[in-house]
């Protein structure tokens, strides 16, 4: 499937949209197929988890709550000002996130380089970290590999020149 070609926008853009398609259509690898196989027998144990007395309000009332509260830490980390300095200093008039959104996709990526890297070697260092206690630290790095997740989202967002402060981006984030 090929992505639809846009004339209003970039040879860059085009490709980004070539690109996420062509990942929207992963080949049947029997990488792919073993990650689905996986993926059927783990909803076959939550569908049985969800079968026990009060695990459907625990996971709708205390898990829900958390992963709330976790977003809303995670969203309100993020230093919008320092992300349009980093556009300012590398040569782009950007006062307000809209003026983000206007640039072409080419020079969001240049900008946002490296981000990758910093999140990978985050979450290396909380494995780590939360690995050394063993079966204690299993809750502990749930918590924090959802709270970089969050955060990864919104800080990509940011850059991108979604405003996380508004609520219908938080959620967004929290979707994905």
């Amino acid at each position: 499937m090929q992505a639809p070609v846009h004339q209003d926008i970039s040879p860059y853009e085009q490709q980004a949209l070539a690109d996420i398609a062509a990942w929207r259509q992963p080949d049947a690898s029997w990488r792919a197929k073993a990650s689905r196989s996986l993926a059927q027998v783990w909803g076959a144990v939550s569908g049985q988890l969800h079968t026990l007395p009060g695990v459907e309000w625990t996971i709708e009332n205390v898990v829900s709550g958390l992963l709330e509260l976790t977003n809303e830490m995670t969203q309100d980390s993020i230093w919008t000002d320092a992300i349009l300095r980093d556009f300012v200093s590398n040569g782009h008039p950007v006062r307000a996130l809209a003026d983000v959104q206007r640039l072409d996709l080419e020079h969001v990526d240049t900008i946002m380089m490296g981000l990758d890297r910093k999140y990978i070697s985050l979450a290396s260092a909380e494995g780590v970290a939360t690995g050394a206690a063993g079966a204690a630290g299993i809750v502990p790095d749930l918590v924090a590999l959802v709270a970089l997740n969050l955060r990864v989202a919104g800080e990509t967002a940011t850059y991108c020149g979604f405003d996380m402060q508004r609520p219908e981006e938080r959620l967004f984030a929290l979707h994905i």
